[in-house]
């Protein structure tokens, strides 16, 4: 296996990459408005599990998803380059390798963009409400959006343990 080959990227990589790049600078877009916000104006920093403000802060907190969300980018640039690294729920064998090392950087790069958007909607969120636009979040977009994250890795979960080698003794 030559050892850069689970990190060739695809077009579907590509798009992925694109996409969560641009839901990074989404997550930044509130704060080129930041002077427009009064400094004595709340600023909703937590929601209930339906979407309800019931945390307010300060307008420096609209930095915090924007930090957050470009630590998880380079976080995530970062170890998808170290993936014979990565936990695995089967043991990896020499047969079984490149498929794990794709199927652990492919997870990745899917959960990148899913991670920004999250991100980029809690402060574009943070910012609706802060400038009087919004009432919190919609319920069901932030349960669809944390059932595709757990659906994404149970799937990914399961074409690993499909790649399992029976005769590794596990």
């Amino acid at each position: 296996m030559d050892d850069l080959s689970p990190l060739r990227r695809t077009r579907c990589d590509w798009v992925l990459e694109a996409v969560s790049f641009l839901c990074l600078v989404w997550a930044f877009v509130p704060l080129f408005f930041y002077g427009s916000i009064g400094e004595d104006v709340r600023v909703p920093t937590h929601y209930d599990a339906l979407g309800r403000v019931d945390g307010y802060g300060n307008r420096s907190d609209l930095w915090t998803p924007a930090l957050v969300a470009a630590a998880f980018y380079v976080v995530l640039t970062v170890i998808e380059r170290f993936y014979r690294s990565f936990n695995f729920p089967v043991r990896v064998t020499q047969a079984n390798a490149e498929a794990l090392y794709r199927l652990g950087i492919r997870l990745i790069r899917f959960m990148k963009p899913l991670l920004m958007f999250i991100m980029a909607y809690l402060n574009t969120s943070s910012f609706a409400g802060a400038m009087g636009r919004g009432i919190g979040l919609n319920g069901f977009v932030m349960a669809v959006l944390v059932i595709a994250m757990f659906a994404l890795i149970a799937y990914f979960m399961a074409k690993m343990y499909k790649q399992r080698d029976d005769t590794a003794g596990y």
